[in-house]
């Protein structure tokens, strides 16, 4: 779940550096961008929600935490770029 979370961050910067051109705006590239910001920042509050079940010995929720997480992280991304 950590790597899924960091890909997403990864994925924010490398698309800026990607479409530098003087034929792309920057107002475009930041509507590129922005899915990925939100859905790693998403990822990392859940990621800390997640790990604190975990420390509370609830495994349960902690397994159902990084259920939710990974089926939301693909789909928060695809509904912001095609809205």
């Amino acid at each position: 779940m950590c790597l899924i979370t960091l890909g997403k961050f990864v994925a924010y910067f490398m698309t800026k550096w990607q479409l530098i051109s003087p034929l792309v705006s920057n107002d475009t590239i930041e509507l590129i961008r922005r899915p990925y910001l939100i859905s790693g920042v998403f990822g990392v509050v859940v990621l800390i929600v997640t790990f604190l079940f975990y420390k509370k010995k609830k495994y349960g929720l902690s397994i159902v935490c990084s259920v939710i997480n990974y089926l939301l992280q693909a789909n928060i991304v695809y509904y912001l770029q095609n809205r």
